[in-house]
C-alpha cells in the first residue's frame, strides 16, 4: 500500500515524466475463449457481470492471461484500454525488476547473492556516516532493505498518504531522501521483522541513478520498456527529482499484465532473456512469514491462497487502491485488476472475492456454493465458547442461534455461520467473500479447535491455554 497524492499536492510537489502516446491495440497475446484453455467460461461471465452490476464495486479493468492466451480483457465505468491507470506500489515491483537488470548487466559489480549481501553502508558511501553511529545500521544489507526487514522506525498507516505527518509523504518532500531515510532510529535488528516501508523502496531509484548513470525512468526505457512495448506511461519524481520507486508508475492495465507475463516467463521476453531467472527466482521467494497478511519477498507478495480446501501457490505486485498482479506459477495463470478503492479495504478484499469466488472455481470446476443446512441448537451448542490464539492476544467467542454460529472476533466483528458439512461452518463476509470454519475434535471426542484458511489467512484457534497448540483431528 502507498501513496496516493492529490491532484494538487502532485501538482506542488512533483515533476511528471511521460512516454509518447500511440493510439496502440495490439494484443501481446492471442485472444482466445476461456473455454480453449480449460477455464470455464460461465463462472468467468458471471464475474463479469457482477463487477458490471457492481455485486463487487469499484472494479476499473480486469484481465486474465492463460496458457499464453488472453481470454478475459474487460474494462468497467467508463475506463477505456488506453487509459493509464495509477499502478500505486505495483510500481515496487517494476523497480525490483530494474534492480535486477541492472545486477545482471554488472554495474554492481557482483553476482546476485554477492549484491543482495552486500552492506548498505558500502552501496550507499555518501551517508556511511550515518550508518557507521549506529552499530544495528552497520548490519543493514540490501536484501533487508528490498525484503522491508532493515527496521527502521516508519510510519506511513496512522495519518494518510496526503497528510504531512505521515514518514512517506514526509520523505517525498524532503531535499534529500537518502539523508531522511538513514538518519531514522533503527527500532529491529536487520532482518528481525517485517515492517512496511515505502522510503526503502525508493532507494531502489537511488541505487538504479548512482550505479547506472541513468534516471530509473531513463534505464527503464532502454532496458524493460522498450522490449515490452511499453509504449505510454507515466512516471512520477519526488520533490528532488528521483524518480519514484515506491509508487508513482502510471500504466495500462494490458502492461501492467506484461509483468507477470514476463516473470512466468522466468525473465525471457519473446525469446530474449530481459532479467536472469535467477533474480526472477530470488525476488518472489517469499523472505518474510506474515501471519496475517501475504508474505513478502523481494518488492513482491505471495504465498499460499486458501481455496476450496486447496492450497495455491502465488506471488503478486500489489498497490494501495486494490491494484493487484497476481501470478498462479503452477497454472500458468495470470490475473490483473485495477480499482481505486482508497482509504477502505474493500479495494484489497475485492482481489480476494475475485480469486476466491470466481477465479479458482473457474480453473478448478467446482463453486463455493453449499447448501447451508439448519441445525438445532443442542447440535450447535457443543462449538459454543471462547477461543484464542496461540499467544492469546485474540480471541473469537461462538454462541448459537437461529440455526447458525455466531462467532464474535476480538475486534468486535461479528458473522453468522451455517452448517455445511461435518464440523465446518460457513459465512458471506461483507456480502462479498465466503469464508470457511472447520472445529477440531481432540481424543476424547470434544470440540478443541477452531481452524479458517480463507485467501492468504490461516487462522486457528483453541480453548485450551495453549491456543492453537490443542491436538486435535
Amino acid at each position: 500500500m502507498t501513496k496516493i497524492l492529490t491532484i494538487v499536492f502532485i501538482a506542488v510537489l512533483f515533476s511528471v515524466s511521460c512516454g509518447k502516446k500511440p493510439d496502440s491495440h495490439k494484443p501481446f497475446l492471442r485472444n482466445a475463449p476461456p473455454g480453449e484453455t480449460g477455464m470455464n467460461p460461465e463462472i468467468l461471465a458471471e464475474l463479469i457481470s457482477d463487477i458490471k452490476t457492481e455485486k463487487i464495486k469499484n472494479v476499473h479493468g480486469l484481465l486474465v492471461i492463460k496458457d499464453d492466451k488472453l481470454i478475459v480483457e474487460e474494462y468497467f465505468g467508463g475506463y477505456r484500454r488506453n487509459d493509464l491507470h495509477y499502478s500505486a506500489s505495483i510500481t515496487k515491483s517494476f523497480a525490483s525488476v530494474l534492480l535486477g537488470i541492472a545486477i545482471d548487466k554488472g554495474y554492481f559489480k557482483g553476482s546476485v547473492q554477492t549484491v543482495l549481501n552486500r552492506d548498505v553502508k558500502v552501496l550507499f558511501p555518501e551517508y556511511a556516516d550515518i550508518i557507521e553511529k549506529d552499530s544495528l545500521k552497520s548490519g543493514l544489507k540490501l536484501k533487508h532493505i528490498l525484503s522491508m526487514t532493515a527496521g527502521f522506525d516508519w510510519d506511513e498507516h496512522t495519518f494518510p498518504y496526503t497528510d504531512r505527518r505521515n514518514d512517506c509523504n514526509k520523505i517525498n518532500r524532503s531535499r534529500d531522501p537518502m539523508r531522511f531515510l538513514f538518519e531514522r532510529k533503527l527500532v529491529r535488528r536487520p532482518g528481525e521483522e517485517f515492517y512496511y516501508n515505502g522510503g526503502l523502496s525508493l532507494s531502489v531509484s537511488y541505487l538504479i541513478e548512482k550505479y547506472t548513470g541513468m534516471s530509473a525512468l531513463e534505464f527503464a526505457e532502454r532496458n524493460l520498456f522498450e522490449p515490452l512495448e511499453i509504449e505510454e506511461y507515466r512516471w512520477d519524481e519526488v520533490a528532488n527529482g528521483l524518480i519514484d520507486t515506491d509508487g508513482g508508475l502510471h500504466l495500462k492495465p494490458v502492461d501492467q499484465s506484461k509483468l507477470g507475463y514476463l516473470f512466468l516467463q522466468k525473465g525471457r521476453w519473446r525469446g530474449r532473456q530481459l532479467v536472469s531467472e535467477e533474480w526472477v527466482t530470488e525476488s518472489t521467494k517469499m523472505r518474510v512469514d506474515n501471519t496475517d497478511q501475504p508474505d513478502y519477498g523481494y518488492q513482491w507478495w505471495g504465498g499460499d491462497f486458501y481455496c476450496q480446501d486447496t492450497t495455491w501457490y502465488t506471488f503478486f505486485a500489489s498497490g494501495h487502491g486494490g491494484q493487484k498482479v497476481i501470478v498462479f506459477p503452477d497454472y500458468n495463470l495470470i490475473v490483473v485488476i485495477s480499482q481505486q478503492v482508497f482509504n477502505n479495504p474493500l479495494g484489497h478484499l475485492n482481489f480476494i472475492a475475485i480469486l476466491n469466488n470466481y477465479i479458482v472455481p473457474s480453473l478448478s470446476g467446482k463453486l463455493n456454493r453449499d447448501e447451508a443446512i439448519p441445525l438445532p441448537a443442542a447440535d450447535l451448542s457443543k462449538y459454543c465458547g471462547r477461543y484464542f490464539s496461540q499467544n492469546r492476544s485474540e480471541f473469537v467467542d461462538v454462541e448459537s442461534g437461529g440455526g447458525a454460529l455466531i462467532l464474535t472476533g476480538s475486534n468486535g466483528d461479528k458473522n453468522e455461520f451455517y452448517s455445511v458439512g461435518e464440523h465446518t461452518f460457513k459465512a458471506r463476509i461483507l456480502n462479498l467473500i465466503d469464508i470457511r470454519v472447520k472445529f477440531g475434535i481432540d481424543e476424547n471426542g470434544k470440540v478443541a479447535t477452531l481452524q479458517s484458511k480463507f485467501g492468504y489467512k490461516n487462522l486457528r484457534f483453541g480453548k485450551n491455554a495453549e491456543g492453537d497448540k490443542t491436538d486435535a483431528q
